[in-house]
């Protein structure tokens, strides 16, 4: 329904019953909200004991925090690993895990068992994390173009995400 349908059903109904309501119009602004993400530089070591090291800027990229406890944050995997392999030349992707150090066994065996394609940054202490989303939901995906800026942000993922978050990733891979 469109905002002038609304402002007229709203006043024929204010006009039948003198009741009074008004229609505020607030429309969620998708660009205003992503630009409220920041992409930030970071430093962290990965599953596999090597560096992983991010710079917005240098290359478009996905970078998504979850937990291998998460049952959204494994749901979205499989969808990133499907998407690193067809765009991971082009954009930098990494699974940032927020698992505490006792669980990064149990971590290991899902990534291998998932075969997660691309770094698992461990951010134990979620100082990352809370630098990308002070809000705390996770998942948390963001996609950020090549000049560094922020263009989507998932705060969750249910089945059927995947094809905004496609979109918004082969947006960037130009």
């Amino acid at each position: 329904m469109s905002h002038s349908q609304l402002e007229a059903l709203m006043a024929a109904h204010n006009e039948a019953t003198g009741e009074h309501f008004e229609v505020v119009w607030d429309p969620v602004d998708a660009a205003a909200t992503n630009a409220e993400a920041e992409a930030h530089s970071f430093a962290l070591p990965t599953l596999d004991g090597t560096d992983f090291r991010f710079t917005p800027g240098e290359q478009p990229a996905v970078i998504a925090f979850w937990a291998s406890w998460c049952a959204p944050c494994v749901a979205e995997a499989p969808h990133l690993a499907r998407l690193h392999g067809e765009l991971g030349e082009r954009v930098q992707f990494a699974g940032v895990s927020v698992d505490e150090p006792a669980h990064h066994g149990k971590l290991k065996a899902m990534v291998k068992r998932m075969a997660l394609p691309y770094p698992i940054p461990l951010d134990a202490d979620g100082s990352v994390y809370a630098t990308f989303n002070p809000g705390g939901s996770i998942p948390y995906t963001v996609v950020i173009d090549a000049a560094g800026a922020v263009t989507y942000v998932s705060t969750n993922f249910e089945e059927g995400d995947e094809v905004k978050l496609e979109a918004a990733i082969r947006a960037v891979a130009k």
